[in-house]
């Protein structure tokens, strides 16, 4: 009689190394499933199984985990950030005190309590499918990895979000009045008819933004990467415009500008 052998990892479509292929350090952890403060800065462990693995401490900074089995795992204190972990199983893994900036949560599966407030709202928010309507006021998102979110007519009103990477985020009509934006990433984001009166927009990237019709009065905007955004029919009073480079700005119909730029408009 014929025996039909099923691989999971075929039948999901997932790329995994060859044993003979992983590095030491990743064969150890596979077979010990301990591998405390160890360092995987950077590697692909995309689709490995690894539950009930230790890795308190781990320094897994910008590592691939994508679609990995960590069920149960133990990674408290450890350093995920920037790590893709997208569609990973974290059911049951214990990601208390880990640091989780820059990392991609959508897909995951994890538990709400084993994991920092802050990165369960951030876990929240990205996998959230329509408009986010939550009023997420006086929050910290500060690192958080919301590529591409929904925040449109949301409020966000003194949230800090320093630092989080807003590439491409509806923020149109959304408002931001006092938010904490210094060197976020709102590369080609949707800031039109935003309020952002006071907001401290300091060496961010808004390269490519659309900014037509917000409220700028009274930001901070300087050092920040402005190249092709369009801020016309904005409002710009009181603007912050240290060390911003504006001459490839739509600035058409704009309110406020100072003088000394008035020959970009």
């Amino acid at each position: 009689m014929a025996v039909i052998i099923i691989i999971p990892w075929l039948v999901f479509g997932l790329a995994i190394p060859v044993s003979s292929q992983l590095p030491k350090v990743v064969k150890k952890l596979q077979q010990k499933r301990e591998c405390r403060g160890c360092d995987l800065k950077d590697r692909d462990l995309q689709g490995l199984f690894l539950q009930n693995v230790d890795l308190r401490k781990a320094k897994l900074r910008g590592a691939n985990l994508r679609g990995a089995n960590l069920m149960n795992a133990d990674l408290r204190k450890a350093d995920l950030r920037d790590v893709d972990l997208r569609d990973t199983n974290l059911q049951n893994a214990d990601l208390r005190q880990a640091k989780l900036a820059g990392a991609n949560l959508r897909n995951t599966q994890l538990d709400e309590e084993l994991v920092e407030p802050k990165w369960y709202l951030v876990w929240q928010i990205v996998n959230h499918s329509k408009a986010w309507t939550q009023d997420l006021s006086g929050q910290d998102l500060a690192g958080a990895n919301l590529e591409n979110v929904n925040f449109s007519k949301t409020q966000l009103v003194k949230t800090n979000l320093e630092g989080a990477n807003l590439k491409g985020a509806k923020l149109d009509s959304a408002n931001l009045t006092y938010a904490k934006l210094r060197r976020a990433n709102l590369f080609v984001a949707n800031l039109s008819h935003a309020e952002l009166s006071y907001a401290d927009l300091g060496y961010a990237d808004l390269s490519y933004a659309n900014l037509s019709h917000a409220n700028l009065s009274y930001v901070d905007l300087s050092h920040a990467n402005v190249n092709y955004a369009n801020f016309s029919h904005a409002n710009l009073k009181g603007i912050n415009l240290n060390k911003v480079a504006i001459e490839n700005v739509n600035l058409t119909d704009v309110k406020g500008l100072p003088r000394i730029y008035k020959k970009y408009r």
